[in-house]
């Protein structure tokens, strides 16, 4: 189900709490079989306000402008660089701010889909020998943070986009199911594979290698959220409730990299990206990405590349 406008509010939140008993998706066509059918909200808004939803396994992504959604208690910041993720059944907030223009390209997996793709995963002989005995106790599960957009991620919602804006193109639902399957399922598989990274954790027990993986995320989370600027490692670490120290040895040992290198990795890709897809002038990069001077991102550019920002940007 693809739309250009937001449901009524009070619609999605009876259907939801329902399970879509009625069978019926927001046009009135009928559901293959209960519960949220897959909807791909693809719209250009800004002030709104879409709380207390009960939502099945989502994603949450801009291509435009910022929003905000409350996944868990806390608020997590949506743009066209970091996506979020939400788990079937849990409750989220959506909010775009007045002076915000953006485009959303959120998407809700479908009971259905999600059933048949957990059922296809689990059933993969490398996802059950990596989990061996474990199968009942380690649920596809996503921890309530923010994640870079990876190309590959971005490459498949283009193509997605792409085909339900062209007009001259049929309509087929069995090619949306493939390809909103193709999206849930790298989206499960990254979040399996980022999870497994807390047996990196040189702690003894289960329990506090989940804790300190988890502590570590809300660093990461404070990183994405501030846009990459204002960042300091006190103010990081006090964040997710660990000592400076403790903060940047627990990162290393997960991520194999200090919380510094992760936040050069991202300042890069970020600069390469605006530079290379962006009208933007070197200043305002340089502002977005946290630097006070031109000449700041000018060095750290060059050391990380071999060449100044400039000549990635005549190379357009």
């Amino acid at each position: 189900m693809y739309l250009n406008q937001f449901p009524d509010i009070d619609w999605i939140r009876e259907n939801s709490h329902s399970n879509f008993q009625n069978g019926q998706d927001y046009r009135g066509n009928a559901l293959p079989r209960g519960g949220w059918p897959t909807a791909i909200i693809h719209v250009d808004s800004n002030a709104t306000e879409r709380n207390d939803i009960k939502g099945p396994f989502s994603l949450f992504y801009n291509l435009k402008g910022c929003s905000l959604v409350r996944l868990n208690h806390d608020w997590h910041q949506i743009d066209d660089f970091f996506y979020g993720i939400s788990n079937n059944g849990e409750h989220f907030n959506l909010h775009i701010p007045e002076a915000q223009q953006t485009t959303t390209f959120n998407i809700h997996f479908g009971k259905q889909l999600y059933d048949e793709v957990i059922q296809h995963l689990t059933q993969t002989e490398d996802w059950s020998l990596d989990n061996f005995g474990n199968l009942k106790t380690i649920p596809f599960e996503v921890l309530p943070t923010t994640h870079f957009m990876k190309q590959g991620l971005k490459d498949q919602l283009h193509a997605l986009r792409q085909y339900l804006t062209q007009n001259h193109t049929p309509y087929s639902a069995d090619r949306e199911y493939e390809s909103t399957g193709a999206i849930l399922e790298w989206l499960l598989m990254e979040s399996h594979d980022g999870f497994s990274r807390h047996k990196r954790c040189s702690a003894r027990k289960l329990s506090t290698k989940v804790e300190l993986f988890k502590r570590v995320n809300l660093g990461l989370e404070y990183i994405h959220s501030h846009n990459l600027q204002q960042l300091d490692l006190n103010g990081i670490s006090r964040n997710c409730g660990l000592s400076r120290f403790h903060f940047i040895r627990v990162f290393r040992e997960i991520y194999h990299k200090t919380p510094m290198e992760y936040i050069s990795e991202l300042r890069l890709r970020k600069a390469q990206i605006l530079l290379a897809n962006s009208d933007k002038n070197l200043n305002s990069v340089a502002a977005e990405l946290g630097f006070s001077e031109l000449s700041a991102f000018t060095r750290f550019f060059k050391k990380q590349t071999g060449r100044p920002p400039s000549a990635l940007r005549q190379g357009k």
